[in-house]
C-alpha cells in the first residue's frame, strides 16, 4: 500500500521480489517514507507467512537527500572535431545500442526486467515531443535510437517480421527446399497474432501510465 501526500492508502499489486531486486527495493523504501506494506515470506519449504502492514519508518540517522550528500549526476557532452570521427562516435553508439536493445530484451524474457517497463508508441511520442523541446540534436539522437530499437526488433526470428522471413530462408538453405506451405501459413499466423498481441500490450501500458 502506498499513502499519498493527503495521508490516503492507495492499495497495490503484489510484486514477487526476488534476490537481484533487494537493493532497489531498499532504495525504493528509504526514498520517500512513510509506506505501508503487506508481507508474503517464503520459508523452508512451501511454508508462506504473511505480515500484514508493514510500515517504514524515516531513519533521521541514516544520510538521506535531505540530511547528507545529494550527488547530482554527472552529465558530458561530447563533440566530434571533424567529419570523421563524428561517423566514428556515431558507429559507436549505434552498436551500443543494440548491445543494449538485446540486453534487455534477454532481461525481459528471463525475469530479470519487469514487462511494466515497456513502452508503446503513446510513450514514445511524449519522450520524443520533450526532447524535441531540449534540442535539435537530443532530437535526432532519440530518433536514431528508436529507428535501431525498431531495427533490432525487426530482424527477431518472429514469422510476419523480417526476421522471420530469414529463418525460413535459413531452413530453406540448410534443406535445399522450401518449407512447406501450410506450416509457413501456420507460422505466419503465429507471428502475427504474437506481434499484434505485444503491440496491444504496449498501448495498454502507455494507457494506464497516463492515467494512474
Amino acid at each position: 500500500h502506498v499513502t499519498n501526500e493527503k495521508g490516503e492508502i492507495k492499495p497495490g499489486d503484489w510484486q514477487e521480489i526476488k534476490l537481484h531486486q533487494w537493493p532497489f527495493i531498499d532504495w525504493a523504501i528509504q526514498k520517500s517514507p512513510p509506506y505501508l506494506f503487506d508481507l508474503k515470506v517464503k520459508r523452508g519449504g512451501d511454508e508462506t507467512v504473511e505480515i500484514p502492514n508493514v510500515a517504514t519508518v524515516e531513519d533521521k540517522t541514516w544520510p538521506s537527500t535531505d540530511f547528507g550528500f545529494d550527488f547530482a549526476t554527472e552529465k558530458r557532452t561530447q563533440k566530434a572535431d571533424g567529419v570523421m570521427e563524428a561517423l566514428s562516435m556515431g558507429g559507436y553508439r549505434a552498436v551500443r545500442t543494440i548491445k543494449s536493445t538485446y540486453q534487455n530484451l534477454y532481461s525481459l524474457v528471463t525475469g530479470r526486467t519487469s514487462v511494466k517497463l515497456i513502452s508503446g508508441p503513446i510513450t514514445l511520442a511524449r519522450v520524443t515531443y520533450l526532447l524535441a523541446g531540449q534540442g535539435t540534436w537530443k532530437l535526432i539522437l532519440i530518433m536514431g535510437i528508436i529507428s535501431i530499437n525498431l531495427a533490432v526488433v525487426n530482424f527477431l526470428p518472429i514469422p510476419v517480421l523480417d526476421g522471420g522471413h530469414m529463418m525460413l530462408l535459413g531452413y530453406e538453405l540448410i534443406r535445399r527446399k522450401p518449407a512447406p506451405e501450410r506450416v509457413q501459413v501456420v507460422l505466419t499466423y503465429i507471428g502475427l497474432a504474437a506481434v499484434l498481441s505485444l503491440m496491444l500490450f504496449a498501448v495498454g501500458l502507455d494507457i494506464w501510465r497516463l492515467f494512474f
